[in-house]
């Protein structure tokens, strides 16, 4: 038996999740080598949670009864695990910015000033949960590598879901 398709927003989000969250681990590892602390356990937890948890993540909006609201919930989640890792990032300037930045693109874009609210208070639990938990301490600063890649990864970031945004728009006019 075949399984069910996921919701349309689901189908959309997750190629551009997957990427933007790969992505984000390159930028995360350049982080930890810049600042010269690269250990293996953050590493491999890392790598579960930005290359394995997008398909997790994917796996669960298909298998759910109500697959827009498994979506939708999942965007939640990204804002929680992302708090947390700009707090174990020390946060770092570029990398919270561009983390920041998308979770507030994707908040506004599925629902508007509420879920933009909601998104950002779990970004900020997150964040405070993990600076409560392991005293992750506070180092804006980044180099150039980690700065330019985090600028890129903005840009494309947000020309990846305009692109779509667009795409979206095109199909209903195409459709009137």
């Amino acid at each position: 038996m075949a399984m069910p398709p996921a919701h349309r927003i689901a189908r959309h989000n997750y190629p551009i999740r997957s990427a933007a969250f790969a992505y984000t681990l390159v930028v995360m590892v350049a982080t930890w080598i810049e600042a010269g602390r690269v250990g293996v356990p953050e590493v491999l937890l890392a790598i579960g949670c930005f290359l394995v948890y997008p398909q997790l993540a994917y796996l669960y909006a298909r298998v759910a009864v109500h697959s827009k609201r498994a979506e939708l919930n999942n965007l939640y989640a990204d804002c929680l695990l992302l708090g947390m890792w700009v707090a174990h990032l020390q946060f770092a300037l570029w990398p919270g910015v561009m983390l920041l930045g998308a979770l507030c693109l994707n908040a506004a874009g599925h629902g508007h000033l509420e879920r933009l609210l909601r998104s950002l208070a779990l970004f900020a639990a997150g964040a405070a949960l993990w600076s409560a938990s392991f005293e992750s301490g506070f180092k804006p600063e980044s180099g150039p590598l980690v700065s330019s890649a985090s600028a890129f990864g903005i840009l494309a970031y947000a020309s990846a879901v305009g692109s779509l945004v667009f795409l979206q728009k095109d199909r209903k006019s195409t459709r009137l």
